[in-house]
C-alpha cells in the first residue's frame, strides 16, 4: 500500500505518518522503547501508548522480520 495524495500539504502529512510508523518499527527491531525517533513523532499519551506497544514486542523477545506491506518506499 502506498500513501499518496496530489495535494502537497496532505502529501507532507502522509509522509510524516509513514516516518512515524517507520520510527516505531525501528524501535521494535532495536528493542528500544525509549527511542528518540519515536519521541520525535509522539508526545503525551500517544508516546505512552507507542512505548507500551513497542515494549509488548521487546518484553516477549519478539521483533519484526521480513517485508512489511504497510508502506512502499
Amino acid at each position: 500500500m502506498r500513501w499518496t495524495n496530489s495535494d502537497p500539504k496532505l502529501r507532507g502529512i502522509l509522509d510524516d505518518g509513514q516516518e512515524e510508523l517507520w520510527a516505531k518499527y525501528a524501535a521494535i527491531i532495536e528493542a528500544d522503547p525509549n527511542s528518540k525517533a519515536v519521541a520525535f513523532y509522539d508526545a503525551g499519551s500517544s508516546l505512552t501508548t507507542a512505548r507500551r506497544w513497542i515494549k509488548s514486542f521487546v518484553g516477549t523477545d519478539d521483533s519484526l522480520t521480513g517485508e512489511i506491506q504497510a508502506i512502499n518506499r
